[in-house]
């Protein structure tokens, strides 16, 4: 939670929501990169965008730069993104239940089969 630097709310700038698990990595890297912003988890409502931070206009295309760069999904006020990493390893496990039950199934076939026949 950033309370230091207020004054970017009141300075031209934007909002960016980062996703909670890239809380930690992002803050460090606008510290890092000497970056002012402002984040105050307690005045959001909802965190199902993520979390929201008030950034100074002046330094959005050397954000954009970092969230390239370090690979972090972020967005501005705007429909909600999926996160399609999660949505991949989601995937790989239906498809790997799916093919276990379909082979069971197969299975069964191939055995009940033999055994009429005998």
């Amino acid at each position: 939670m950033s309370f230091t630097n207020f004054y970017i709310r009141f300075s031209p700038h934007y909002k960016l929501y980062v996703r909670q698990r890239d809380q930690l990595v992002f803050e460090s890297i606008l510290q890092e990169n000497n970056i002012d912003f402002f984040s105050n988890i307690k005045e959001q409502a909802f965190l199902d965008m993520g979390i929201r931070y008030f950034l100074l206009e002046a330094d959005r295309s050397k954000i954009d730069a970092l969230l390239i760069k370090h690979q972090l999904i972020a967005q501005i006020e705007s429909n909600n993104m999926p996160d399609f990493t999660t949505h991949k390893k989601i995937m790989k496990i239906y498809l790997l239940v799916a093919l276990i039950v379909v082979l069971l199934m197969i299975a069964v076939i191939v055995f009940d089969a033999i055994r009429s026949q005998s």
